[in-house]
Order: structure tokens, then C-alpha cells, then sequence
């Protein structure tokens, strides 16, 4: 008696062959992209002037969409963010003070920091939240699948 085979010969070995393909084409693609720089420490010491920057290694393009920061600092890149083959894209804690500080640069996204300010007693104190560390942090860029 045979064992029952689903796919046999060559449909099988096709079949295959084009699982392996799309595996490797995520894979690849999650390890084009890169962190370039961490700005973690300002001069200014201004928790709004922080960034990671990426970049694409690829000669293709790759679209960031659902991607996330989960360490360091939580992120999601939203729908159509496309990083362009061989291209760079800065993460801002801050967008208005990132695009205030450099004008120039106009591959970015972010508004990762959340800003919470209190009054207490005439004093208002301002709390950094969901930011990079100015003295050691783990960042971890994960893929959409």
C-alpha cells in the first residue's frame, strides 16, 4: 500500500520551490532594513529632538507598513510607508521639532514621545514618555509578518 501523497513530482517540487522563494523574500527584505543612527542623546538634552534613522540595503523597495519598533520605544509604521531601495527614513520622537531643526530633510515619520505636563502647587513638571534612553537601550525593528 502507498502512503497518500497530496502533491507529487513536479507540481510538488514547484510548490515548494515557490513557498521557500516567498520565505526568503520576507526574510531578505526584513534584513535590508537597517537601523543607520540613533540620535538617544541631544545636545540640547530635549527628549523631543531624538530619532532613529533606517535604511534600505535593497535594490527594491520595501513597504514599512504595520512594521514596528516594540523595544526602546513603541512605533508603527502606518498603511504606505514605502522605504525606497537604498534610501534612508528618519523615525522623529517629535515631528514638528525634528522637521524645526532640520528643515531640509523630508523623508520622515514618527511623533513616537508622548508629552504629559502637571501642575502642582504653581510648578509644572514635564514627563518624557515612550522615548529613547540617554544611557542604554535595546531597539527591536520587527517585520509585518
Amino acid at each position: 500500500m502507498q502512503p497518500f501523497r497530496l502533491f507529487t513530482g513536479l507540481r510538488a517540487w514547484s510548490l515548494a520551490c515557490s513557498w521557500l522563494a516567498l520565505a526568503l523574500t520576507v526574510s531578505l527584505r526584513a534584513q535590508d532594513v537597517v537601523i543607520s543612527e540613533i540620535m538617544y542623546h541631544p545636545a540640547s538634552e530635549n527628549p523631543r529632538e531624538k530619532y532613529v534613522e533606517i535604511y534600505n540595503r535593497a535594490l527594491t523597495n520595501v513597504n514599512l507598513s504595520g512594521w514596528e519598533f516594540s523595544k526602546g520605544f513603541n512605533y508603527t509604521f502606518p498603511s504606505n510607508t514605502v522605504l525606497r531601495a537604498t534610501n534612508y527614513l528618519v523615525v522623529a520622537a517629535h515631528l514638528p521639532t525634528f522637521t524645526g531643526k532640520y528643515p531640509t530633510i523630508t523623508n520622515v515619520v514618527g511623533d513616537f514621545l508622548v508629552v504629559r505636563t502637571t501642575n502642582v502647587v504653581g510648578y509644572t513638571y514635564t514627563n518624557y514618555q515612550n522615548s529613547i534612553s540617554s544611557s542604554s537601550d535595546q531597539l527591536d525593528l520587527k517585520d509585518a509578518s
